[in-house]
């Protein structure tokens, strides 16, 4: 009966303490939004995430924030005080992120959190843009041919390498270029068939802004994207194969 009591008693207090941290927490983070900053969430997006547009699909020019905390990260949430946050203001013009991007420590200062890692800067400032210059969202054709593929399987993605293989324009003259030319691995795994073996290829190239590199990550590169990194992540020049054609009467030039 005593426990319940005492229960009864202080729960009220407890629940109100929680509430008045909570509270604390939210003003320090909303005193570096401005009401004018749109949070990313509320936006749309094409190009795979890389490309901000407005409600109406227009494209967006202004400010956005997001409020990440490292508990949203699963390789290194689990190993540090979850309410370590950070709150990130990017500028974008015309759809891309263009202009000084902060990453802040809202709690810097407070004894909130507490972060393993000692990343305790309160404010990291950095110019990262993304360009759509006029050599993207073109579309290249060249001749490929392998005598033979391998697959290897990884912790991001099925790994795609050709042996004895060839370039050529479509004249037929050889071009020195490396595998590299075609994407990334998820592109060239569509050449990655029996049927396509010592055949010449026309492949289509299409070059365009979208997602690059690890989209999986592991711990670095959750600390790099927490830390030191800004929405939208892991976006580029992305380079994708979007036609296939066999060519039968290829004819290659003399070397």
């Amino acid at each position: 009966m005593k426990k319940l009591l005492f229960f009864l008693f202080f729960s009220p207090f407890y629940c109100w303490c929680q509430n008045s941290e909570i509270s604390y927490e939210k003003a320090l983070i909303s005193k570096y939004i401005k009401s004018s900053y749109k949070k990313t969430s509320e936006l749309l997006t094409t190009n795979q995430g890389c490309f901000f547009l407005n409600k109406d699909s227009s494209l967006f020019t202004g400010k956005a924030y997001i409020i990440e905390y490292i508990s949203d990260y699963y390789f290194i949430g689990s190993s540090t005080d979850s309410s370590v946050c950070r709150v990130k203001i990017m500028e974008f013009k015309n759809g891309l992120r263009n202009g000084i991007s902060k990453i802040i420590d809202p709690f810097y200062g407070h004894q909130i959190s507490k972060d393993n890692y000692g990343e305790t800067e309160q404010l990291i400032e950095l110019e990262s843009n993304l360009y759509l210059p006029d050599s993207l969202n073109l579309k290249e054709q060249v001749v490929f041919i392998f005598n033979n593929y391998d697959l290897q399987q990884g912790d991001l993605s099925e790994y795609v390498s050709f042996s004895s293989h060839s370039f050529y324009d479509l004249n037929g003259e050889k071009l020195d270029v490396e595998t590299n030319i075609l994407g990334d691995d998820w592109s060239m795994k569509k050449l990655a068939s029996d049927k396509y073996l010592n055949k010449y290829l026309k492949l289509t190239l299409q070059k365009s802004l979208g997602k690059t590199g690890e989209q999986y990550g592991h711990f670095a590169s959750d600390e790099e994207m927490f830390y030191y990194s800004v929405p939208p992540y892991y976006c580029g020049k992305s380079i994708n194969i979007s036609n296939i054609e066999i060519i039968k009467d290829f004819k290659i030039k003399d070397q």
